[in-house]
């Protein structure tokens, strides 16, 4: 199912199975790190080392998040089960390993908002992009006020990233951050009106 979210951001489940074998877990770890060794190729600094239990969590949110949005059978009480928190120290190996899985959240929240925007799991998953907000840059109603910037400019390559996929998304709100506008500046530069002309720097 991951791989055809990854590579045709399409979604097939064949059952509803909440209990993932662990022989599935170690494929899919295994075509994650590929995938984060073929993406960092392209890093613009040296990239963090792959968190191999961080992809396993985020593999874990968007498992879980695709199967409840399409079987519909859960309850609220079954989400902090379902859901747990991170359990290590959030780092910038960790938000990039994650960021495999967790960049495809936003899209869920997305059709999820077309089942029904009172479903608790989208408060879940907001929640977590609110931590992970890498992953949420897409999601234009992120609250970017609150966000904690401490991890994403502790690293040059994680911060590159961040700012060039500010820019791709147009996310204005986070933007304009105090903690990151100086970057989107320098990044974009003089012709800052050629690539985002509403982006009043």
């Amino acid at each position: 199912m991951l791989k055809t979210l990854r590579e045709k951001e399409e979604v097939i489940l064949y059952n509803n199975l909440l209990d993932i074998p662990q022989q599935y877990v170690q494929e899919v770890l295994e075509y994650l790190a590929d995938e984060y060794n073929r993406e960092k190729i392209d890093y613009p600094y040296p990239a963090p080392p792959f968190d191999k239990y961080a992809a396993q969590w985020g593999m874990y949110v968007t498992y879980f998040a695709t199967q409840l949005i399409l079987y519909r059978e859960h309850k609220s009480k079954d989400l902090d089960i379902l859901f747990t928190q991170f359990q290590n120290r959030i780092t910038a190996e960790s938000v990039l390993s994650a960021d495999i899985c967790l960049r495809f959240i936003p899209q869920i929240i997305y059709e999820l908002n077309l089942i029904d925007i009172e479903d608790p799991l989208k408060k879940k998953l907001e929640n977590i992009l609110h931590i992970w907000h890498y992953s949420g840059l897409e999601y234009t109603s992120l609250d970017s006020e609150n966000l904690d910037f401490s991890v994403i400019t502790s690293d040059p390559c994680l911060l590159q990233l961040y700012v060039d996929r500010i820019i791709r998304f147009k996310n204005k709100s986070v933007a304009c951050h105090p903690a990151i506008i100086h970057h989107i500046k320098s990044s974009l530069g003089l012709y800052h009106q050629d690539f985002w002309k509403d982006l009043k720097l």
